[in-house]
C-alpha cells in the first residue's frame, strides 16, 4: 500500500546525514567511513528521500553491525542520464565478517536469519533487508549481494529517479590553484583527488606529512594543503607548525581534515596555538569539500575587495604632511595604526598609556591626538581632560572598540572632537583626518594611474596574495635585481642540469608574483625536450622579462 513521494533534494547531503548518524559508532569501533560520490550526477533530484534515507540507514547499520576493523564505503555512481530521468548505482561496502553463499541466499527472505550464533554475537543479520528489497523494487531498482566469508561484503542497489537541470560546481576560483592532499589512509586520497581533479584543478598527493614537507623544502608551490591530522609520527597539528617554522614568502592556505573528533581538534588548535582555515570533516562529499573552499575564499574574496578599494583610494592621496600622536596600550594596534599612517607619510609618535601622552604633549606639538578611551594608569577621558589644561586647539580622536553613547557625552565633555571605531578602517580615518586638518592633506586625484593589472603583472592577484602593496612592490624589485641579467646566464647553461632549475626556479617565482604570461613561457620551456625548440623559447622568455621589468618600473 506504500505510495513513494516525490520532492526534490540533494543526494550526497542525503548521503552525509546517513553518515553524520553512524559516524560516533564507527568511531568507537575505529572503523574509517567513506563516501565516494559521482561528480557527474545531477545537484538537485527528485524522488522520495525518506525512504532512500531508510535504505541506507539499514545498510550503513548493518555494514556498522558486522564490521569490527578496517573501512565502509557508501559509493553513488551515476549509470544512465537522459533528459528526465537517470539511473543511480548505490553501494555500501564493508570489511566485515562476510558471507558464504547459503547464507546469502537467505538474506532478502522475511522472518529469516542466518543462524544463532550471528544473532546472539551481532544482536541481529540485518532482518530490515526485506523491507529494504521492497522500497528498492517500487524505485524500480533491485539489489544484489557480493561477499565472502572474512572477507566484507558489498551491497548494491540501482533506482530510478528524475532530475533538474545538471549544477556544475563552479571551479574558476580554484581552477588555477595548486592542492596538496596529505592523508595517511589511500580511500580518502582517493576520493579527494577524483573530486578535485573533476573541477580541473592541479592536485598532489602525499601519505604522510613528511614526504609533504621534503615537497615544499624542494620548492614546490601550493595555494591550498588539505592535511588529515591524525597520522602516524607527524600529525597534522604538526605538520603546521613545522611548516609555520619555514617562514614561506606565500602561505598556503589550510584545511585540516578530521574525523568525528571535530571538537577535540579544536581545542587542540587552540592549545597549540594554530591556526587553520577551516576544518573538513570526514566522511566527505563534492558538496561539503566545495562548501569548505567556498566559505574561505568569498570570504576572502570580499576582504580583498575591501582592502583594494582602500587601495584604490590610498593612491589618491600623495602625502599627510601632518604629526600625529597615537595614544594605545596594545602593542598590535599601535603597529596597525602606525602602519597605515606611515603609510602616507605621516610621522608617528606612540604612547602606551595616558599618563606618557600628557607628559609626551607637554613639550611637543601635534597636528592631531588619536587616544585610546580604556587603558591603564590613565585612561583616554582623563588624559584627554589633563592635555585640555594646556591645549585648547589640537584635535583629539577618541578611539574605542564600540561608541556607546555614554562614551560620547564624556569625551565630548572632556574636550575631544570626534570618534573611531576599531578595528579601525582606512576610509574612516583618512576622513576624519581630512575633516580636522584638511590643510596638511596632499591629494593626487589628477594623476593618470597606472592599471593595477595588465597581461604581464596582475598587480590585484599579487596584492591579494601577499597582503600590502609595500610588500608586493619590494618584491616586485627584488625580482628586478634577481633576474635583469639572467637572459645570457641562462643560454650558455643551456645543456646542463642547472637550467632545468633555473628556469623551474623562474617559474615559480613568476607564478608568485602574478607574472601570467613569463609564467606560462616557463612551463613551456620546462615542458620541451630539444634545445633549438626551448632555445627559441628562450627567446621569448627575454622578450617578455624586458616587458615585465618595463611594466614593474612604471
Amino acid at each position: 500500500m506504500l505510495s513513494l513521494e516525490k520532492t526534490t533534494f540533494e543526494l550526497d547531503k542525503l548521503f552525509l546525514n546517513v553518515t553524520d548518524l553512524f559516524d560516533y559508532q564507527a568511531y568507537k569501533k575505529e572503523i574509517d567511513l567513506h563516501i565516494d560520490f559521482d561528480n557527474n550526477i545531477p545537484r538537485i533530484l527528485i524522488g522520495d528521500p525518506h525512504r532512500i534515507t531508510q535504505i541506507l540507514n539499514n545498510l550503513v547499520g548493518n555494514a556498522i553491525k558486522f564490521t569490527d576493523t578496517g573501512s565502509i564505503e557508501v559509493n553513488a555512481t551515476l549509470i544512465e542520464k537522459n533528459d528526465n530521468n537517470l539511473v543511480l548505482k548505490c553501494s555500501v561496502k564493508d570489511t566485515g565478517i562476510g558471507m558464504d553463499a547459503n547464507e546469502q541466499e537467505k538474506l532478502f527472505k522475511s522472518f529469516s536469519q542466518i543462524d544463532d550464533s550471528t544473532t546472539r554475537v551481532y544482536g541481529g543479520s540485518g532482518l530490515g533487508l526485506t523491507i529494504t528489497k521492497e522500497l528498492i523494487e517500487l524505485m524500480n531498482g533491485k539489489i544484489e549481494v557480493s561477499s565472502k566469508k572474512g572477507l566484507g561484503t558489498i551491497f548494491s542497489f540501482t533506482i530510478d529517479l528524475e532530475y533538474e537541470d545538471a549544477f556544475e560546481f563552479n571551479n574558476t576560483l580554484f581552477k588555477s590553484k595548486n592542492f596538496l592532499v596529505i592523508d595517511d589512509n589511500e580511500i580518502d586520497i582517493r576520493i579527494i583527488e577524483n573530486i578535485l581533479k573533476s573541477w580541473e584543478i592541479k592536485t598532489y598527493s602525499c601519505l604522510n606529512a613528511k614526504d609533504a614537507l621534503s615537497k615544499i623544502e624542494e620548492g614546490a608551490h601550493f595555494d591550498y594543503i588539505l592535511v588529515d591530522w591524525i597520522m602516524p609520527e607527524i600529525d597534522g597539528v604538526d605538520f603546521i607548525k613545522e611548516l609555520q617554522e619555514k617562514n614561506l614568502k606565500t602561505c598556503p592556505k589550510i584545511i585540516m581534515v578530521t574525523a568525528y573528533e571535530e571538537d577535540n581538534l579544536k581545542q587542540k588548535l587552540k592549545d597549540e596555538d594554530v591556526i587553520v582555515n577551516n576544518i573538513l570533516r570526514k566522511p566527505f562529499t563534492p558538496s561539503s569539500i566545495y562548501d569548505t573552499l567556498i566559505e574561505f575564499e568569498e570570504s576572502n574574496k570580499e576582504n580583498y575587495k575591501n582592502s583594494n578599494n582602500d587601495y584604490e583610494k590610498e593612491k589618491n592621496i600623495n602625502s599627510i604632511n601632518a604629526n600625529i600622536l597615537v595614544v594605545e596600550d596594545n602593542k598590535i594596534n599601535q603597529t596597525v595604526c602606525q602602519e597605515i599612517l606611515k603609510r602616507v607619510g605621516v610621522k608617528v609618535t606612540l604612547a602606551n598609556n595616558g599618563i606618557e601622552a600628557v607628559n609626551i604633549c607637554k613639550s611637543n606639538k601635534f597636528d592631531m591626538i588619536l587616544m585610546d578611551l580604556h587603558m591603564p594608569k590613565m585612561n583616554g577621558f582623563d588624559a584627554s581632560l589633563s592635555i585640555r589644561q594646556f591645549d585648547d586647539k589640537t584635535p583629539i580622536i577618541a578611539l574605542t572598540a564600540a561608541v556607546m553613547p555614554e562614551d560620547k557625552i564624556l569625551s565630548k565633555k572632556v574636550g575631544m572632537q570626534d570618534h573611531l571605531a576599531k578595528p579601525i578602517e582606512f576610509d574612516e580615518l583618512f576622513k576624519c583626518i581630512n575633516k580636522y586638518i584638511p590643510n596638511l592633506v596632499v591629494l593626487n586625484e589628477s594623476k593618470k594611474q597606472v592599471s593595477s593589472s595588465n597581461i604581464h603583472l596582475d598587480f590585484e592577484e599579487l596584492l591579494n596574495r601577499v597582503g600590502s602593496s609595500e610588500l608586493a612592490n619590494e618584491l616586485l624589485n627584488e625580482f628586478i635585481n634577481e633576474y635583469k641579467n639572467c637572459i645570457n646566464e641562462f643560454k650558455s647553461s643551456l645543456n646542463n642540469e642547472s637550467f632545468n632549475n633555473d628556469i623551474h626556479k623562474l617559474k615559480g617565482v613568476s607564478g608568485n608574483l602574478s607574472l601570467k604570461v613569463l609564467y606560462e613561457i616557463c612551463i613551456k620551456i620546462e615542458k620541451e625536450t630539444e634545445n633549438e625548440k626551448r632555445s627559441k623559447l628562450l627567446d621569448d622568455l627575454s622578450v617578455e622579462l624586458d616587458e615585465v621589468i618595463r611594466v614593474i618600473q612604471s
